[in-house]
């Protein structure tokens, strides 16, 4: 039988997000799945310098310097960044701004306040 140690999800991930609070509320969260090292970046311009070697981001839409969308266009226009999902976390939940999320290439969309579970299983499945 396969080990148990299998299901352990294991990577890194990047939070760009500005909040301080929203930042301690993921670090909470994720201090659930000892296997995830998170990092945070609270600026675009950071977000988008420590994106490589990163297995999945995180990104706030509300940040200090640069729209969030031109984070997410900035990544996914980024041939090293081809194959790290990017989720997307905001307040916004209008359909129209999720719909552009996804068509910028968005891997998944979390509407703030997030929900615990659903959002663990969101990054699971974004890393597994």
């Amino acid at each position: 039988s396969m080990p148990l140690m299998s299901s352990v999800v294991i990577g890194s991930v990047l939070y760009i997000e500005d909040n301080e609070a929203d930042i301690d509320a993921m670090r909470d969260l994720l201090s659930r799945r000892p296997g995830i090292t998170l990092q945070c970046a609270r600026s675009a311009a950071e977000g988008l310098a420590m994106a490589h070697d990163i297995d999945l981001v995180l990104l706030d839409l509300d940040l200090p310097d640069r729209p969030g969308m031109d984070v997410l266009r900035a990544l996914m226009a980024d041939s090293r960044m081809r194959h790290t999902p990017v989720v997307v976390v905001s307040a916004e939940s209008r359909p129209q701004r999720i719909d552009e999320c996804f068509d910028a290439g968005a891997a998944q969309f979390l509407t703030k306040p997030l929900d615990p579970q659903l959002t663990l299983r969101t990054i699971d499945a974004s890393l597994g």
